[in-house]
């Protein structure tokens, strides 16, 4: 009797379509979890990277204040100035820049929300730490190093040297060294206003950088018009009007007056300093280089920057 061998079934089409989803989906739904790992990670990096900017900075330019001098019957020796436009240094960047901020506000100084100027604030003052130096801080859009070619928001410290420092007398309001354009070198009285775009960079991707000034005022009261950033026992005399208040047409402060040290030379200065992280600068580089769109480039700066501050007292240090 003949026996009949027995086959072995293969899978139905209809069995193979289901596998194959079954696998598809699982392969989706493990990407879209990966996707989802690498975004998140990708976020807390750029935000790591803005926290160190920033903190970086803060820390600089506390140390820097906190080591403030000045001298009675002697020139500014504490200055600040809103900047309107890109012109100050004589070292900003055009690359790729059809358009910059905005022209809805001619400044982009106001202080109630936080902005500061077209290149937020040019500050500059002696400090004794570690040697006697004029050092100033601005905003300068350039490239941050040689080779690089798409030029960035950075915020410039220079530190003039101690024998330049010396030699040029400490009126830093000075046309003929602190504020002369074109230095010799870094360390020369006019880098002061046109800093070395290679060597003096603090930090990158900053967009705003802004101070207000307090003295110390016991008789001080506040009007009913007073807003809330005024610490107790304290008067704004930057950005402010007569009666304290902070004021968005007041874009210039310059201090100690002549023979005397001016009530106006602060005691403590609270700094403002926002970072933008890098997909926000990039957006903004296309935004600039394509042309104007008022709306997008503020909503950029909201979408991904961070605004961070620092409240710092100065100690009363003549000379």
């Amino acid at each position: 009797m003949m026996k009949l061998k027995k086959t072995k079934a293969g899978f139905t089409l209809l069995e193979l379509i289901i596998a194959v989803s079954i696998t598809a989906l699982l392969s989706l739904v493990a990407f879209q979890m990966l996707d989802g790992i690498v975004s998140v990670w990708k976020i807390a990096d750029e935000n790591i990277s803005v926290e160190s900017e920033a903190q970086f900075a803060l820390e600089q330019i506390g140390r820097d204040l906190e080591s403030v001098v000045f001298k009675k019957d002697n020139g500014p020796m504490f200055a600040v100035d809103v900047l309107k436009d890109d012109l100050n240094s004589g070292n900003w960047d055009s690359t790729n820049y059809n358009f910059g901020k905005p022209a809805s506000n001619p400044t982009h100084f106001d202080p109630a929300d936080n902005r500061y100027g077209w290149a937020g604030c040019w500050v500059r003052f002696f400090c004794a730490s570690p040697t006697l130096n004029a050092v100033s801080y601005q905003i300068i859009r350039a490239k941050p190093e040689s080779g690089i070619n798409e030029p960035r928001y950075s915020l410039f410290r220079t530190a003039v040297s101690n024998r330049f420092t010396m030699e040029s007398g400490y009126n830093i309001k000075d046309a003929n060294s602190y504020e002369l354009p074109n230095p010799q070198s870094e360390v020369h009285p006019g880098a002061i206003k046109s800093p070395d775009t290679y060597q003096s960079i603090l930090a990158e991707n900053v967009i705003d950088f802004g101070v207000r000034l307090f003295v110390y005022d016991d008789a001080f009261t506040p009007s009913a018009a007073i807003d809330v950033y005024t610490p107790t026992g304290m008067r704004l005399v930057f950005p402010s009007d007569s009666n304290g208040v902070l004021d968005s047409t007041d874009t210039s402060h310059i201090a100690p007056i002549f023979n005397s040290v001016s009530a106006d030379y602060p005691d403590a200065v609270e700094v403002y300093i926002r970072v933008i992280n890098p997909l926000g600068a990039e957006k903004l580089r296309e935004i600039e280089q394509n042309g104007p769109n008022n709306s997008a480039w503020y909503s950029v700066v909201e979408e991904h920057s961070k605004l961070f501050t620092k409240f710092i007292r100065i100690p009363s240090q003549a000379f």
